[in-house]
């Protein structure tokens, strides 16, 4: 479906040599990332290293692409967009679900980058930063804890930093309001935000249209709800 793309499947001995090498001049990020012994921080923090140095496509090993990759936004985009995001929860509005605590919510399970995207270096930092000062607070940096890994390298963290370093980009104010209810892709900057659709299908909340429908770019089947999501205290 891709043939223009190589698929690379990074171990956890694969991130660990690519940290060291591409990040070298970053002994701050060595070090945090080697600290981090939580296999689902570690592999959040991976999927930020690696496309803020490299870029490409991320996808989690549960997902299909349904799309080719060419076919995510139009031609006449190629030279404007350097980050694409999708949505994977929506509140549209109304109240929001008890499993979720931002109005809007990115998926983190996909994401689409050029290399050394400004939006991914802040994220990196955020939780570089984060995990770097529980390191000292804590003694340790927390495991097996669902609620910790949300809000220090899942989407809730990768959110609120992307909306924050939209912000300081274009001076303005970048809110939740302003990727919500979306029905067609939108450019914010050089980012390019997807509808629920897109990455989010089959989903029984926020507008999310069932398996096979026209906007649907990738199939994720949320093995985390059966693996590590059991696993990490809630």
């Amino acid at each position: 479906m891709n043939p223009d793309y190589r698929y690379e499947l990074v171990t956890d001995d694969a991130s660990v040599t690519y940290v060291r090498e591409r990040f070298n001049h970053r002994q701050d990020i060595i070090e945090v990332f080697e600290q981090t012994t939580d296999r689902v921080l570690r592999a959040d923090l991976t999927r930020y290293l690696t496309l803020l140095g490299d870029g490409g496509v991320y996808t989690d090993i549960d997902t299909d692409c349904t799309k080719p990759i060419r076919e995510w936004f139009p031609r006449e985009l190629h030279g404007s967009v350097g980050l694409v995001l999708g949505v994977e929860y929506d509140s549209q509005g109304g109240e929001i679900r008890k499993d979720f605590n931002l109005p809007v919510q990115l998926c983190q399970w996909t994401i689409m980058a050029t290399p050394g995207h400004q939006v991914l270096q802040n994220v990196v930092e955020t939780v570089v930063s984060k995990l770097s000062a529980d390191q000292v607070n804590l003694e340790s940096i927390p495991s097996h804890d669902l609620q910790y890994v949300l809000e220090t390298t899942g989407p809730r963290m990768f959110t609120v930093a992307v909306l924050e370093s939209l912000t300081s980009q274009l001076s303005r104010m970048v809110t939740h309001e302003e990727i919500s209810n979306l029905t067609a892709p939108k450019l914010i900057g050089d980012t390019l935000i997807l509808p629920i659709s897109a990455f989010g299908s089959g989903q029984d909340h926020s507008g999310s249209k069932p398996w096979g429908n026209d906007e649907q770019l990738m199939s994720h089947h949320y093995f985390g709800f059966k693996g590590w999501k059991l696993e990490h205290n809630r």
